[in-house]
């Protein structure tokens, strides 16, 4: 089950009888789930453990048992694939386990140093932030990220992934494409990436996915602004989201800390922050920037 957090009404909202909330980040969405919420990297938790990492090992929940999540992604859904593999009694092989960790490094932002510059791309054969990916990991996620697949086809997409490798067909061309477009996107200025304060960070507008992940090729510390209309009918929104390289270079916790204290909904791990989830976000960019600055570390703990 797939939660919008954008759409749902906590007040009013009711989870089945018995629900395991997988990366449910919002606290009063999460207290609804009474066979407990796998999330060890918000709010607080280890940041280098992923939930799909987790549900190797976590209690199989009572057969009948809904899994539910707000973040619909490689993690999310691998962590429901990895349980329900589990209750079918399948033996997690080398290969599976090293493809389950490939999600996990990339969903945990376990990186070592920053590479520094690189040049920005200007052929889609150039482009390592999204497309096919190691062992079709990009294509996986890319597939995952379609708002119109239902969850338990993603489920079962990591799941066939896990087992086999196996990416659909269609998804392995929407990664191909979806690497065109990042680099049409810089040639027409839909995309733009524009340094900030003294190099260390970068501002990226625009939506198109794999954006932020461009980013990284300008500075370690990346604002990402995506202002495209989300939900049904189309309303205005404006997504803020920060991430750095590893966690050595701005204290995230404690912006956010800073940004939900002027509006609430901001939080995240050390290494990705976003705003609020059920609203689009109203704090100007230059307060952000400038709290963000406030929680940097010193050049000397880079």
């Amino acid at each position: 089950m797939r939660i919008n957090p954008a759409q749902a009404s906590i007040a009013g909202l009711r989870m089945p009888a018995s629900t395991l909330g997988i990366e449910v980040t919002i606290p009063a969405l999460a207290r609804l789930c009474d066979q407990g919420n796998i999330d060890p990297q918000h709010g607080g938790g280890d940041i280098g453990l992923a939930a799909i990492e987790v549900a190797l090992h976590h209690p199989l929940p009572p057969p009948g048992t809904s899994l539910v999540t707000v973040r619909p992604d490689a993690d999310a859904y691998g962590a429901m694939a990895v349980l329900a593999l589990r209750a079918e009694g399948v033996t997690f092989t080398p290969a599976m386990r090293a493809r389950i960790a490939l999600i996990a490094r990339e969903d945990s932002f376990l990186r070592g140093t920053w590479p520094g510059c690189r040049a920005l791309p200007v052929t889609a054969a150039e482009v390592d932030e999204v497309g096919v990916g190691p062992q079709g990991h990009g294509a996986l996620v890319g597939g995952l990220m379609d708002p119109c697949l239902p969850a338990d086809a993603g489920v079962r997409a990591v799941a066939a992934w896990i087992l086999q490798g196996h990416v659909p067909p269609a998804w392995i061309a929407r990664a191909e494409a979806a690497a065109a477009r990042l680099v049409a996107g810089l040639e027409d200025g839909s995309l733009r990436l524009d340094p900030l304060a003294d190099g260390g960070m970068v501002l990226v507008r625009g939506g198109v996915p794999g954006a932020l992940r461009l980013g990284y090729r300008m500075a370690p510390i990346v604002v990402a602004e995506d202002c495209q209309p989300r939900g049904t009918p189309p309303m205005a929104w404006r997504r803020v989201s920060v991430a750095q390289w590893n966690d050595r270079f701005v204290d995230l916790r404690r912006a956010a800390v800073a940004l939900s204290s002027l509006e609430p909904g901001w939080g995240g791990s050390a290494t990705i922050i976003g705003s609020p989830q059920q609203a689009p976000t109203r704090l100007p960019r230059d307060l952000i920037i400038a709290i963000l600055e406030e929680a940097r570390h010193d050049a000397g703990d880079r």
